[in-house]
């Protein structure tokens, strides 16, 4: 009799542990797919519900500060503009980051005669192309320095697809009104922004432009800048309170940096696309010819090798801008001349030479030999071949994971 009775307990424990169990699968089921479920069905399985008292009001929790606001309640545009101007020039200007300054180059006194060279510093990089973009109008580097009124309708970012898309203008047009700023009170050589407004028709470049795979950073040679105007030096000596220079880099979603991804005859310094190319550092030469003092501004998202401008002791400073946005220049501005101290960090380890990363020697575009034959569906909306692969091998040893354990 205790030996069935033994056997009847444990039959039912089995059969109550195979219930449990097969019940914890189907509940998980059947909440992983309670919306495909409910859709069939007309049920419905949860529901929100609030309640929006005047002791507990739901919708009403942040008023923005009267300031921002006109007399009625609704919103005062300019004001509106006024802080979006306001907190973008603090940004970068908190932002920043020098990482050299030599023999006392930074602050430039206000009223500075001051030549910028490298065609970025006329057509400034502001923003990516895919993802966060600088959208409307914006304040150059070029008003920033100098002036102390924006022109918004004549100042409005362009936008270029990253896959190839048409450019186009962020804005129709600027129909509203222009804004007071204190700029740097710099004097601008006037010659070398003409010669670069002239290269821009063949040199185009946008505010908001892509990475690419095979990069070409659109930098005139001296003869270029030479066939523009071919006595441009003489104007240095006006010009010659200081001399910065403006290097960058764009980004975008999908669109990688590749090893060896370069165009021909640049002379990258390393033979990758975030070393610096022949034109660059000759510009950065026109720069020692102009001024005992050069300012290298590098307007990127990422880590441009510049360790010959660190070494150089020609180049007195260089200030890492990233892509300031649609009125960070006026931080870029603020910090030249001394009206704010930069104070920002790297995100990350910037490396004199990017391809010492072991993380890079797995780096590429690599795809599948039998891709064609086995995955017959596209990349969808974002029209990419599939098949493609990365060998991660150093795990998450990876920019100053592996720089921080070496």
């Amino acid at each position: 009799m205790e030996k069935k009775k033994k056997a009847l307990w444990r039959g039912l424990t089995s059969l109550m542990c195979f219930v449990l169990a097969l019940s914890i699968i189907v509940g998980n089921a059947l909440e992983a797919n309670a919306g495909t479920i409910d859709t069939y069905l007309g049920t419905i399985s949860e529901m929100l519900v609030s309640e929006n008292t005047d002791e507990n009001p739901l919708y009403d929790k942040f008023t923005p500060p009267a300031e921002l606001l006109n007399e009625d309640g609704s919103g005062n545009s300019n004001a509106l503009i006024q802080a979006a101007i306001d907190l973008n020039r603090r940004e970068v200007a908190e932002g920043s980051v020098l990482l050299k300054n030599d023999n006392d180059a930074l602050p430039l006194d206000s009223g500075s005669n001051v030549t910028l060279f490298g065609i970025r510093s006329h057509s400034n990089l502001l923003g990516s192309s895919f993802g966060v973009k600088a959208q409307g109008a914006y304040i150059s580097l070029e008003q920033a320095l100098s002036q102390n009124k924006t022109d918004f309708a004549n100042t409005i970012a362009w936008s270029v697809g990253s896959r190839g898309a048409a450019p186009s203008a962020t804005i129709s047009s600027w129909s509203g009104d222009e804004f007071e700023f204190e700029g740097a009170g710099f004097n601008l050589n006037q010659t070398m922004i003409d010669i670069y407004e002239t290269l821009g028709e063949t040199y185009v470049h946008y505010e908001n432009e892509p990475a690419a795979e095979v990069y070409d950073p659109g930098e005139p040679s001296v003869d270029e800048i030479a066939a523009v105007n071919g006595s441009y030096k003489d104007s240095f000596a006006q010009y010659g309170d200081a001399a910065i220079v403006v290097i960058a880099r764009p980004s975008c979603e999908q669109v990688d940096y590749l090893p060896g991804g370069v165009a021909e005859g640049l002379g990258f310094e390393h033979g990758e696309p975030l070393s610096l190319t022949k034109n660059e550092l000759d510009a950065i030469e026109l720069a020692k010819e102009c001024s005992d003092k050069v300012i290298v501004l590098i307007s990127s998202s990422a880590s441009v090798e510049i360790g010959t401008l660190k070494d150089d002791p020609e180049v007195d400073a260089i200030l890492w801008i990233g892509a300031p946005g649609c009125y960070g220049m006026l931080g870029v501005a603020d910090i030249l001349c001394g009206r704010t101290s930069p104070s920002g960090g790297l995100f990350d380890i910037f490396t004199a030479y990017n391809m010492s990363a072991p993380a890079m020697q797995n780096m590429g575009k690599m795809y599948y030999t039998n891709t064609a034959e086995e995955i017959t569906r596209t990349g969808g909306v974002l029209g990419f071949t599939p098949g493609a692969y990365t060998i991660e091998a150093e795990s998450i040893y990876v920019g100053y994971r592996y720089y921080e354990t070496r």
